[in-house]
């Protein structure tokens, strides 16, 4: 058997994003598990919004090889979606996602960003995300304003054999 934890943000309010920033990066400490030495990435710094408010930033380290600059994610204008450059550029799906979350003190230029004042907790989403051959391919973390942000967690079992095979697809519409 094995557990299934879905968590969605839920706004109910029309995505967008105010500003991206792609340049390269090291990483940042809460990567340090991820050992390259002084290796740096494309990074892709994102103010998301919602109803045209800051909603979210979103700084992803893109890991895999196949992208040689920041410059190819602007060319191929993916910079709301890089699940979908990465599929429809590189050829790689996203298929598995590890997700730490924890509620956090923002520094300056996130609080600035997300219009807050830096003694207001925010919640941060810190992401490793895997392709279809289990390498990792993007590492992200995510800061939310906490007034703007609504969570459904759903959570179940796959089971190995089940009497009505559509159980699961019916319980999830």
């Amino acid at each position: 058997d094995r557990d299934v934890l879905q968590i969605r943000v839920c706004t109910a309010q029309t995505p967008g994003t105010s500003e991206t920033i792609t340049e390269w990066r090291k990483l940042p400490p809460e990567f340090t598990d991820f050992s390259d030495g002084d290796r740096e990435f494309i990074c892709v710094q994102r103010t998301r919004t919602a109803d045209g408010k800051p909603f979210a930033i979103s700084i992803s380290y893109i890991v895999t090889d196949r992208i040689q600059s920041p410059d190819e994610i602007q060319i191929h204008k993916h910079n709301e979606s890089l699940l979908t450059f990465l599929e429809e550029y590189c050829g790689e799906a996203v298929t598995y996602f590890e997700d730490e979350i924890e509620i956090v003190f923002p520094e300056d230029d996130i609080a600035r960003k997300l219009e807050v004042p830096p003694s207001e907790p925010i919640f941060k989403m810190v992401r490793r995300e895997y392709n279809q051959n289990g390498n990792l391919t993007i590492m992200s973390s995510d800061y939310f304003n906490m007034k703007t942000l609504s969570i459904k967690v759903s959570r179940y079992r796959l089971l190995q054999e089940i009497e009505n095979p559509t159980y699961q697809e019916n319980f999830h519409k």
